[in-house]
């Protein structure tokens, strides 16, 4: 499943590409594709890796330092590019905030300045205008001038928020009876089907909002327990196969098939979103033990994050070049950032979060161990003075390391 995420994240790339008109999956559908993987990855991890008491510090901890510690060096890897855009031509992020700084008030400044440090409350700023005397809500964001997001260093972030929500109550809905997250999904439809018929079809309401957009989530995890684990039991079929690798020419020739121009109910796109619940576990069935295919997964991330900025130098420095080189050049020097993002940071802390998941794993056994030892002691009658039993009960030791 790592090819598919990476063609994901270089279509909203393409998506962010000035006079590019074919990217793929694009923007919107793209990002709510990104949903329904998260969902099924989260309740596998939930059901396989952290399914121990007293492991819920450990899953938002490690879920923490997976998102910020990627989000944070490329924020500063941004924010020095903006200096620099600030220094040689007076077009940056920081300019604007300097233009518009007396509109913005100080609570516009303090909550642009917070959300873009810490994620959580970036998708807020969809749904807000500038106005003359600083920040308000609206239910169309692009009508302002400037748009809030642009005060944003990683403007793609937004999602991230969106994700993070998610994570926050994953571990109490993820664990209910199907039923019960049915239920959920249910509602999500049912509040997208109401602002449909309101007039809120458009962005931001057709893939921001995290009401509706929870229902995708929630796909991917019912995906993960009613599809995932029962295709685990038996060997994938060719026919399986075939329909699982079709994921890849759904989402490169989308534009050929579907014209929803990013609104959610056309009816290509609603058939595309449901042949993507049901192939993704199996995809994943077929390819997570490829290495190179994780290999490109793991560029994903830190592409999505990166291509903006990367993105908009190429249009502003190099907007005489032709568009197939700038687009050639975003993805390719978009994989080289998200490379080394990779090998310097992410490899390195996923075996700190993977070796916390394996101690924690195992203090439980111990745990576990040492109280079925305690019951069987409680019941052993006690030896008088001058006798002693033959044989106690012997405590097996936990191993050093246990598969997480």
């Amino acid at each position: 499943m790592g090819t598919l995420r990476l063609l994901l994240a270089i279509s909203v790339l393409l998506k962010h590409v000035r006079g590019c008109h074919y990217a793929m999956t694009g923007g919107a559908t793209s990002v709510e594709t990104f949903f329904i993987i998260s969902g099924f990855l989260i309740a596998m991890i939930l059901d396989v890796k952290y399914n121990k008491p007293g492991q819920l510090w450990l899953f938002y901890s490690n879920r923490a330092l997976r998102i910020y510690s990627t989000y944070w060096l490329i924020l500063i890897g941004v924010a020095l590019m903006q200096v620099a855009a600030h220094c040689a031509v007076h077009q940056s992020v920081i300019d604007l905030w300097l233009h518009n700084a007396a509109r913005l008030g100080p609570e516009g400044v303090w909550y642009l300045a917070v959300t873009n440090v810490v994620i959580v409350g970036q998708d807020l700023a969809l749904f807000m205008s500038l106005g003359h005397h600083g920040l308000h809500w609206s239910a169309a964001f692009w009508h302002s001038s400037p748009v809030v997001p642009t005060f944003m260093l990683i403007p793609p972030a937004w999602s991230l928020s969106l994700e993070l929500t998610f994570y926050a109550i994953s571990p109490w809905i993820l664990r209910q009876r199907t039923r019960w997250i049915a239920a959920i999904l249910g509602l999500s439809v049912a509040i997208r089907i109401v602002l449909w018929f309101a007039g809120f079809r458009a962005d931001p309401w057709s893939y921001r909002f995290f009401p509706n957009e929870i229902s995708l989530f929630l796909a991917g995890a019912l995906a993960y327990r009613h599809i995932y684990r029962r295709a685990s039991l038996h060997k994938p079929s060719k026919k399986t196969r075939w329909f699982a690798f079709g994921m890849i020419p759904a989402v490169v020739l989308y534009p050929v098939y579907s014209h929803s121009h990013g609104l959610f109910f056309s009816t290509t796109k609603v058939l595309y979103l449901v042949y993507a619940v049901t192939a993704i576990p199996m995809l994943f069935r077929i390819t997570g033990g490829l290495a190179w295919d994780r290999r490109l997964g793991e560029l994903s991330y830190p592409l999505y994050l990166c291509h903006f900025s990367i993105v908009q130098a190429l249009d502003h420095f190099a907007l005489h070049v032709s568009l197939l080189v700038r687009i050639s050049a975003a993805i390719v020097v978009s994989c080289g950032v998200a490379w080394v993002c990779v090998v310097v940071l992410e490899r390195p802390l996923d075996h700190f979060r993977q070796s916390r998941v394996r101690r924690s794993l195992s203090a439980s056994t111990t745990d576990a161990r040492n109280r079925i030892a305690e019951r069987w002691t409680s019941s052993v009658p006690l030896p008088v003075a001058d006798e002693a039993p033959e044989r106690g009960p012997a405590v097996e030791p936990a191993p050093d390391s246990e598969p997480a």
